[in-house]
């Protein structure tokens, strides 16, 4: 709506017609406030306050910077849109790495207990027999309780932040 030569006042009541939505709806109600006489800057403060997200927060800011300094909005508003896609594709690529660790956690965790039923299939008894000596119980306890504990801490640190 910029770049097709509507303010910023303008653009922000004709975005709204041309979405679906949460945003079509929350662009509306800031073309009912502008519309109803407030000024942009108490509109899109309106709408930050009840968005509370940091795309909403940078919109604002640069409509806001660009009303008060000039310049060309239109380029501000595609440079905003693609840094928000590379923003998505490295949440994407970071998402896809640590369900990777996970899963790789996952299977390191099972290597054990995968290699104990191969060896009772091999040797029918071998796992009784390993069970009946005391010290080989104990360690195995042991080697149980420490790979819990490093699957929880894999999948701790393996949980992408928000």
């Amino acid at each position: 709506a910029i770049s097709g030569g509507n303010s910023v006042r303008g653009a922000l009541a004709t975005v709204a017609g041309s979405l679906e939505g949460p945003s079509a709806a929350e662009l509306s109600r800031v073309a009912a406030d502008l519309e109803l006489g407030a000024s942009t800057a108490d509109a899109l403060r309106e709408m930050r306050g009840r968005v509370r997200s940091e795309r909403v927060d940078s919109l604002a800011a640069a409509l806001l910077s660009q009303q008060v300094a000039g310049g060309d909005v239109a380029a501000l508003m595609r440079r905003l849109a693609a840094a928000a896609a590379e923003r998505d594709r490295v949440d994407d690529e970071a998402r896809a790495a640590t369900t990777q660790a996970r899963f790789t956690g996952l299977l390191v965790v099972a290597l054990p207990a995968g290699a104990a039923l191969f060896a009772e299939l091999l040797q029918p008894g071998f796992i009784s027999r390993v069970l009946e000596e005391p010290a080989s119980a104990a360690m195995l306890v042991a080697a149980a309780g420490l790979q819990l504990v490093g699957f929880a801490v894999i999948r701790r640190l393996g949980r992408p932040t928000e």
